[in-house]
Order: structure tokens, then sequence, then C-alpha cells
């Protein structure tokens, strides 16, 4: 297998595939994070603050009183705010008008849950570009002709593509966060969360890049692989799961007022009495006063089977935490202590297990020609 691997660097490296995909990961790279982190109004402005009964837009150096690093707390009680009891003075600090630390969590997480993004159309690109020449050219029937197994081929390849996948998301978060230091941006970090949400994004690329090369060793193909690797690509960004949670909502709302008395107990102790808990069964989460329930969800009338299959659909999406980021209200540490991002690491695991394994039996089975 080390013989193999070598073969695949020592060719990656003599392929324009590389130089293209190098180049355009780090043009887009940097192109695109510049973008994000110059055109963020909590780091750069105008901002529009109301101070002591007048407004003005505040910019630059204006700003800085009101973002995390002035403020004088955790990251951790930054990221808890709202979700669970925290130290009081944190909270209030928290809840004073105009501070921007809940938006600068935001661009953090939605940058980070879309890392993947740009490396899955690049892998898309370059698996059936790089392997349906090995195909094509003989170099797969050489490998197998020098006593190589098929079993031994196909593995060497994933973990080759594996690497350049991990090898890509570094890059392009380290970039990412090279941009906070050229913008002198101090973000709330939170490592244990921010870790498991880069893990999810490198989840999904090695997901998608397991499906790839299970596609082209099963196919022989360029193309093939190509059209596959497009039509991967469009269910990962598409949110078709959240109809499923919206379906899933819809069927156990009530009018608010019809739970005055539980708002009225929340104005009364406060939100930094309240913990929120996520419920697997309605997609959404739920608020607890001790052992109370604020505005508890009514039974539904959806038919079991009905929800269980939308329940399906949602967990076995494998972009599930960037569409919940992007679609509903549920707080990422709540996504992350409650185990929904370890879900969805959890699916995307199943799906390259899965899509290994049928790639290599099939490819087992066929035979191979120049």
């Amino acid at each position: 297998m080390k013989k193999i691997l070598s073969s695949y660097f020592f060719r990656m490296l003599k392929s324009y595939e590389t130089l293209i995909l190098l180049a355009v990961l780090f043009v887009f790279s940097v192109f695109s994070n510049y973008l994000i982190i110059k055109r963020e109004p909590v780091i750069n402005g105008p901002v529009y603050v109301e101070e002591n009964g007048t407004g003005r837009d505040l910019t630059g150096e204006e700003l800085r009183p009101y973002r995390f690093e002035s403020m004088d707390i955790s990251a951790f009680d930054a990221y808890r705010f709202c979700v669970e009891p925290i130290p009081q003075e944190s909270f209030d600090k928290l809840s004073q008008p105009n501070n921007q630390v809940r938006e600068e969590i935001t661009i953090i997480l939605d940058n980070i849950s879309g890392l993947y993004v740009l490396p899955c159309i690049l892998m898309a690109v370059f698996v059936p570009l790089f392997f349906g020449r090995m195909f094509s050219d003989g170099t797969i029937k050489n490998l197998l002709s020098s006593g190589h197994s098929k079993a031994k081929i196909y593995f060497s390849s994933l973990i080759f593509t594996f690497v350049l996948d991990i090898l890509m998301m570094l890059v392009h978060s380290g970039i990412y966060v090279l941009m906070w230091l050229c913008f002198q941006w101090k973000p709330p970090v939170y490592l244990p969360l921010l870790i498991t949400l880069f893990g999810v994004s490198t989840f999904i690329l090695l997901s998608v890049t397991s499906i790839l090369l299970a596609f082209l060793f099963i196919s022989g193909k360029k193309t093939v692989t190509v059209i596959a690797g497009f039509v991967i690509l469009a269910l990962v960004f598409t949110s078709v799961s959240m109809l499923s949670v919206g379906m899933i909502i819809q069927d156990h709302m009530v009018p608010s007022d019809q739970y005055k008395e539980d708002w009225k107990l929340v104005q009364e102790v406060g939100w930094n009495n309240l913990l929120e808990k996520y419920d697997y069964l309605n997609t959404d989460y739920r608020v607890f006063y001790g052992d109370r329930e604020i505005a508890p969800y009514p039974n539904g009338t959806m038919n079991p089977v009905l929800k269980y299959f939308l329940l399906t659909t949602v967990y076995a999406d494998p972009a599930l935490i960037s569409h919940f980021s992007e679609f509903t209200q549920c707080p990422a540490y709540l996504m992350y202590r409650d185990g929904l991002m370890a879900v969805n690491i959890a699916n995307n695991a199943v799906y390259i297990l899965l899509s290994s394994c049928i790639g290599l039996a099939v490819f087992r089975k066929r035979e191979i020609h120049c």
C-alpha cells in the first residue's frame, strides 16, 4: 500500500490537475475569506447604535467597545448565553444593548460550518480527472499486473484522497484565521465546539469524496463520475431536510397566547435561570425552569410512519448542522452539547463506510481493460 500511495503522490506532483486544484483553492479561499471579513459590519462597520436617546453609525475602532474583546467575559459563557445558566455578571454584559457578541459568534459558526463547500466542488472535478486518467491510460491495470490487489488499490486511493481533503480543509480554515489577524479581529473562540464543527465540515467532505471515488471505481469513466459528482453536490448543498423539519415543527405548534402564564414566569425568573434541551423527536428545542417545561409541545396529529420517515430524512442529511444553522434558530452550543453535531459526523461516517464497501465490492468483480 505504501508503494501505491507513493506513486499517487509522485503522479499528483507531476499532474496539471494538482496545480489547478491548489491554485483555485488558494485564490478563491483568500478572495472569499477576505470579502467575508471585509463586508461584515461587526468587524468594519457601519453598525447603527442608540445611546442616550441618540443614534449613530459606528465604524472601525469605534466598534471595539461593543465586541467580545472588550466584554471581559469567557468565550464559554458567550456561547452558552440563553442556552443554559451562566454567571449573572456575564449574562448582564451580554444582555446590554448594542453589544455585537452574538453577531460575532454567528459569523464564525456560519463560516466554519460552510468550510466544506469549496473543497467539495474542487474534489468533484479532481477525482474524475486524476483517477479517471489512471483507468484510461492503463495505470490501474499495471498496478494489478504488479501483484497489487484491488482492495489495496482502492483503499490506497481512498487514503490518498482523504489526505488531500484534510490538507484542503486546513489550508482553507488557516486562511480564514489569517484574515482575522489581518483585520485585528478577536472573536470569541470556544475550541471544543469549533473543533467539533470543523470535524463536521471535514466529514462532509470525506463523505462526498468517498462517494465520488466509489462511482469512479464502479464505472471506470470520468464522465459518469463528473455527472454523479454534481448530482451529489446538489443534494448536499440543498436543504431538502429542512422541509421535513418545517412539517414536524408545524405539527406541534400552537398560538403563543395559550402560554401567557409560562411567559409571565419567564419574565419573573429571567432567561438566565432557564435551560434549553434539544428534542430529537420534534427537531426543536424545549425550555425548562427546573423540572417545569415552558410552553410544552402538544401531541401532534401527524401519522407516526410519516413522522419517522421525515425524521430519517432530517438526521440522514450529510450537511445537517450547516442547514440547521442556516434555517432554524437552534443555538450552536445546544447542537454541540446535546449531540446533534456528533449525529452529523456519524451519518457521514456511515456514508463513507457504505460507499467504500459498495465501491470495493463492485470493483473486485470488474474486468479491467486498458
